[in-house]
This record gives structure tokens, C-alpha cells and sequence, in this order.
């Protein structure tokens, strides 16, 4: 997975060009309201595994947990860790490395992975699942997952959309087979290399056979913030339209046998 940390560095960079604001946005206080409705408030350990430049993880802490922050790329775990510097309610640590490989001390009530689920394949993903139901995760707690919907990228195949702020050109793809998507970020400078992510996008169904042998089962799956029933055998209403737009879904996972 080579590319990973320079796609991710080089978004960072584009962004932090255009003077974007370093801060904690609107978003990432969705994101804590979220976390607060489905485990419940502070004080409580979390793990934030692809923090970013910080936001999510900072608005965890100004909710008063304590929040312990993992990100590969370095140049997005410095400024996370800008932020860390602050003084907030709660506690924030910023650790820069491989969340497949890096050593972390004691368990968390939460584990969350926004927007980044799907980096890998199967066997990477099962991997990391594993580490959280035996390292990390303490019995009875959560891990909150942003799963990228194969529906909704399937029809964004084709796509090309321009950014003529930062003189980029994103096109989509997806693979059927792999069920994969991918954004290809090609840049007006030629002295800047083009970048490239790929994803793999999972169902419901999919992400319960992934779950299988690693001690983690689904306990709730919520489609734009409304929680769905989605092994009930019948019309599932609104939400079914909503499955062909979004481009991920939430999964609350928790944690089924003692480690």
C-alpha cells in the first residue's frame, strides 16, 4: 500500500495551500455528537485510527475524553498534534505511524475509523479488526467504523470533477470485481505527480462475513445519521433510497467474546 501516505500527505498539502482552516469544524462536532449518542459521555478512552490533521479527535477531547490519535501520514500527524497543544477539557495524544502495526499501551471504550475503513484488502482489514477486538478494544466497548457504500460508488464511475482552486482533476472509478473505488487526482503542474487511492467498499452483509473470526459483531448500523434494521426481512421505507447516494454508512461493532 504504497500509496498511501503520499496521497494522503500530498490532499493535506493541496488543502493547507488554500488556506483552509486548521480547526475543528462542523463535522467533526457531528462526529462527536454521534460517538456521545452510541457509547454514551466522557470520561472514556478512545482511539482515533486515521485522525487526520486532528479535528475529530480535538472535538472528542473538548467533549471531555480522552483521546488517543493515530496517523500515517507526517505531515498530517504534525498538525494534529498543533492541535493537541491546546488545552482542552479532556486529553489528547497524537502518535504518528501504521495503525496495522503500531504499539499502543491499555485498552479504549471506543475505537473509530472515520473515513478511512477500506484501505487494504480483506485480509488487511480482518487483520486490523483482530488487533482491535484483542489489543484494544476493552470488553463491552465499540468501534465505530465509516464503511464506503459500493452502491453509491458504482454510480459515481466515470465522474470527473474539477478543482480550480488548487489546478486538480479528480476522476472515479470502480471495479465491479474487487468492488473497489478509486480517485485519481491528476494535477495541472506537471511537477507534481498525480495520486491515486483505492477502497475497498463493503455491504452489510459484507462486513458481517468479514467479522466472522475476529470477535466483533455488528450492534447497530445508522444511513445518514437514522438508525436501519437491516437484517429485518422487509420494505426497509425511506432508507432504501438513501442506500444508492450515500457514499458510506456508519457501523457500530461491538465486541463479542472476552480476549
Amino acid at each position: 500500500m504504497e500509496w498511501v501516505e503520499p496521497f494522503y500527505t500530498q490532499k493535506a498539502r493541496w488543502l493547507h495551500a488554500l488556506g483552509m482552516p486548521h480547526d475543528v469544524l462542523a463535522h467533526d462536532r457531528a462526529r462527536t455528537t454521534m460517538l456521545q449518542r452510541l457509547c454514551g459521555p466522557a470520561p472514556q478512552r478512545i482511539l482515533d485510527l486515521g485522525c487526520g490533521d486532528g479535528g475529530t479527535a480535538a472535538a472528542l477531547a473538548d467533549a471531555g475524553y480522552d483521546v488517543v490519535a493515530v496517523e500515517l501520514s507526517p505531515f498530517r500527524a504534525e498538525r494534529a498534534r498543533a492541535l493537541a497543544a491546546l488545552k482542552r477539557p479532556g486529553t489528547m495524544t497524537v502518535r504518528a505511524g501504521d495503525f496495522f502495526a503500531v504499539a499502543l499501551a491499555g485498552r479504549f471504550d471506543v475505537v473509530c475509523c472515520w473515513d478511512g475503513f477500506g484501505v487494504g484488502t480483506d485480509a488487511d482489514l480482518r487483520r486490523l479488526l483482530a488487533r482491535i477486538a484483542d489489543e484494544w478494544l476493552t470488553l463491552g466497548g465499540s468501534v465505530l467504523l465509516d464503511v464506503f457504500n459500493p452502491l453509491a460508488w458504482s454510480r459515481r464511475a466515470g465522474d470527473v470533477r474539477r478543482f480550480d482552486s488548487i489546478g486538480v482533476t479528480v476522476t472515479y472509478a470502480f471495479d465491479p470485481v474487487s468492488c473497489r473505488f478509486s480517485e485519481h487526482c491528476r494535477p495541472d503542474d506537471a511537477a507534481v505527480a498525480p495520486i491515486m487511492q483505492s477502497v475497498r467498499c463493503y455491504t452489510p452483509a459484507d462486513v458481517q462475513l468479514l467479522l466472522e473470526p475476529v470477535g466483533l459483531s455488528i450492534g447497530k448500523l445508522l444511513v445518514n445519521g437514522d438508525t436501519v434494521d437491516w437484517q429485518a426481512d422487509i420494505d426497509r421505507g425511506n432508507t432504501r433510497g438513501a442506500w444508492w447516494e450515500v457514499t458510506e454508512y456508519l457501523v457500530q461493532l461491538v465486541r463479542t467474546t472476552s480476549g
